[in-house]
């Protein structure tokens, strides 16, 4: 019986130690745990940011040219654009993809204190009435080309009846001209087409008209 407590204390003692054992494995294996998710983590965000550079690398805008400032002035002037700019015009919200994609690497988080997500917005504005511009003068060409073909329409019928008019012009003068060899002919209508008989006929009247030279010359003979 006197033993008994000792061994009580024994085992109390062995019982304390164990759970300190565990409870100090327990707070190396958590901090363990704790240090792989914090590494996964950054080797994620390493990844995500590596990709998210590679993707302004492709369009052509350099990292070290991001900023609140100059973000816009760098889309807009850099050169060459190439890339960047033809996917701008193919797909407006791919650009607008890109600027969310470097504000998470700018690690612009307040939409109301950031000046680039404010211009985002902006851009997006701009897109929006950059598509009702682009309807309107669709239409305004559309419509242009309408009148266009109206004109051209027109255009054809005047041709059409200017020409009916200068054919009937030509036909005028024709007929005028035919009026006028009808009036000639009518005038020698009585002249033979033998040469020999229109001798005769010129002989018979110049002889006709010497008798009548006579007969004049004798009344005004006997008129003195």
């Amino acid at each position: 019986m006197v033993t008994f407590p000792i061994a009580a204390a024994r085992a109390g003692s062995v019982t304390a130690a164990a759970a300190a054992a565990c409870k100090s494995f327990s707070a190396t294996a958590m901090s363990r745990c704790e240090e792989v998710i914090a590494l996964k983590v950054e080797e994620e965000y390493v990844l995500t940011t590596q990709r998210r550079r590679e993707l302004l690398r492709m369009c052509g805008v350099a990292e070290e040219d991001l900023s609140k400032v100059r973000l816009l002035s760098c889309l807009a002037l850099a050169e060459p654009l190439g890339r960047l700019s033809s996917l701008c015009l193919q797909d407006g919200q791919l650009f607008l993809h890109v600027l969310s994609e470097t504000a998470e690497i700018l690690q612009l988080s307040e939409p109301t204190s950031s000046s680039y997500l404010m211009a985002m917005t902006e851009l997006e504005d701009s897109l929006d009435d950059a598509e009702r511009q682009a309807r309107t003068a669709r239409k305004a060409v559309g419509a242009s080309q309408k009148r266009s073909q109206e004109l051209l329409a027109e255009l054809k019928d005047l041709e059409n009846t200017q020409q009916h008019l200068d054919d009937a012009v030509e036909e005028r003068e024709r007929h005028a001209e035919n009026e006028t060899l009808r009036a000639q002919l009518r005038q020698f209508h009585n002249l033979p087409l033998n040469a020999d008989v229109a001798a005769a006929k010129l002989y018979e009247a110049q002889a006709e008209l010497r008798r009548l030279e006579d007969s004049f010359s004798s009344q005004i003979k006997e008129m003195l």
